[in-house]
């Protein structure tokens, strides 16, 4: 026969202290001073174990949750007319088999008091000080899922300081230095602890004065929310610079932000119940992760403008890859805690560009992060996945602003297009006939340009232009060239002295590229 069985059978024998009529139970949740929340304590479901026999040797709890302690505030008032039997039992989700109470560590019994003239809760008590024994000691048991509190009241004269004479009753109790085992169902999100009240008189356990449905008082959480985003698309900025495609559009043209990394928490405890846990251990809170992994698949990493390759961390840390290990378009960074601040949400994925180097065009990609379990963990944090950013570009687009026939002894102007693309096109080239007397310019015709092929180049004279448009060959004309084509590449421009012979390239203002550089 258990203890309960006992208090019921001999509860029968006895005169009953009743009150009007049964009421039901007042609210179970959450206490700090006299506020009770309904909002259940949040312990990470990474501290538990996923193997069941192992959580159910853990233990959480600690003296005070956080500052908060489970409580049970009762509907009825109990004046001192009233010594009261309370029987909280406890119940689970989320588990075979629900949580016990530990019986190592029975927990304290303290007084929720509400002064009878005001009619609200207005503060709580140690038990020792309004206990009085000459109606029995206030004792507290434990045995499987059920606390039992014996000889709950409150003295005759109500004496208490802060309350009017004579008016105090009791409203509730509150559970302190409480411990929980036989956790397995807390290692699943969702799990949830919950206790309900029973009221009885103390000398009639047969009727209850009170009987309440539970409430949660912890529930089990993922410890963070990760996602990850892609960055701003970008676009090469291939308008009629002098730079030929070697930076991107935009405020920073040397670096590109493939994708951000949100790892935020949700308030989650550690087993006490007490300490924060956070990705990285950040700020004396507990780590639920040991090392993060972040995976990066993007063509970026096999473009010849690439530099460089980093994470970089909202408070200016930077952990920089070897290129070598990103050349097949896949990478992968290991990130340590105690090297780099993960928790947060400006984690970015980043790349430079040299800036004096062709930037290719590249597809979204993918980046996922992963959790290496902590030391103080036994369950991994769930990672996530989500698109890099994409490079594009429209194709050639550059000018060249003088260019000459050469007719005669004069100098003669040759164009050389490459085709840094992957496909094979041709190329269009407007000629400008320039003037030096304030009137119009005027558009002479389009050339189109054999077929360059994929990585290949092509040279065209300007004379061979004019006879390709039947202009009559001039070397007094100046044009001005606009060169676009559906392939990345660029354009050199090449001038031969008629009368020696002598070669003078025009072209070096495209090496002259911003690179990027992560700071």
């Amino acid at each position: 026969m258990n203890k309960y069985q006992l208090y019921t059978l001999g509860g029968a024998l006895l005169a009953a202290t009743s009150l009007s009529a049964a009421a039901q139970a007042g609210s179970v949740g959450t206490i700090v001073g006299t506020a009770l929340s309904a909002t259940p304590i949040k312990i990470a479901n990474t501290t538990i174990s996923p193997t069941a026999a192992t959580a159910n040797t853990q233990i959480i709890g600690s003296t005070l949750f956080a500052n908060r302690a489970p409580a049970i505030v009762f509907n009825n008032f109990y004046d001192h007319g009233f010594t009261l039997h309370v029987n909280i039992t406890i119940s689970g989700t989320g588990g075979a088999v629900a949580p016990l109470f530990d019986q190592t560590s029975t927990p304290a019994v303290n007084y929720l008091l509400r002064d009878g003239a005001i009619g609200t809760i207005s503060a709580t008590a140690n038990a020792a000080t309004i206990d009085n024994s000459n109606t029995g000691t206030l004792a507290v048991s434990e045995l499987g899922t059920n606390i039992f509190i014996d000889n709950l009241h409150i003295t005759a004269n109500s004496s208490i300081t802060g309350f009017t004479q004579g008016t105090a009753s009791i409203a509730g109790v509150i559970l302190e230095g409480v411990h929980f085992t036989n956790l397995a169902g807390m290692s699943t999100v969702g799990g949830s602890i919950n206790l309900a009240a029973t009221v009885y008189s103390q000398s009639n356990q047969v009727v209850a004065l009170e009987t309440g449905t539970a409430g949660t008082v912890v529930t089990s959480v993922a410890p963070l929310i990760s996602s990850v985003t892609p960055g701003t698309a970008a676009t090469v900025a291939i308008g009629n610079l002098p730079t030929q495609f070697t930076q991107l559009s935009g405020a920073n043209p040397g670096t590109l932000t493939l994708a951000t990394i949100s790892i935020t928490g949700v308030g989650a405890l550690a087993t006490d119940l007490s300490t924060t846990v956070t990705a990285d251990g950040a700020g004396g809170t507990a780590a639920a992760s040991g090392t993060l992994n972040i995976t990066v698949n993007s063509t970026v990493f096999t473009d010849p403008a690439l530099t460089e390759v980093a994470v970089q961390g909202s408070a200016g840390a930077v952990v920089v890859e070897t290129l070598a290990n990103f050349a097949s378009g896949t990478g992968t960074f290991s990130i340590l805690p105690a090297a780099f601040t993960y928790s947060g949400a400006s984690t970015s994925i980043v790349v430079a560009y040299s800036g004096t180097t062709a930037i290719s065009a590249a597809l979204a990609g993918t980046a996922t992060i992963a959790f290496s379990v902590a030391g103080s963990s036994v369950v991994a944090p769930a990672g996530a996945s989500g698109a890099t950013t994409s490079v594009s570009r429209n194709g050639l687009n550059t000018q060249i602003d003088w260019a000459n026939s050469g007719s005669g002894s004069g100098y003669t102007s040759y164009i050389r297009v490459h085709n840094l693309g992957a496909v094979a096109s041709t190329a269009q080239i407007v000629l400008k006939k320039d003037t030096a007397d304030g009137t119009p310019i005027t558009t002479v015709g389009t050339y189109t340009t054999a077929t360059v092929p994929a990585g290949g180049t092509i040279q065209v004279s300007v004379p061979a232009i004019e006879n390709a448009l039947s202009i009559t060959p001039n070397s007094a004309t100046s044009y001005t060239l606009l060169i676009s084509s559906t392939f990345p590449g660029y354009v050199q421009h090449l001038s031969v002295n008629g009368q020696n012979g002598s070669l003078v390239d025009l072209d070096g203002f495209r090496n002259g590229g911003t690179a990027g550089s992560i700071p």
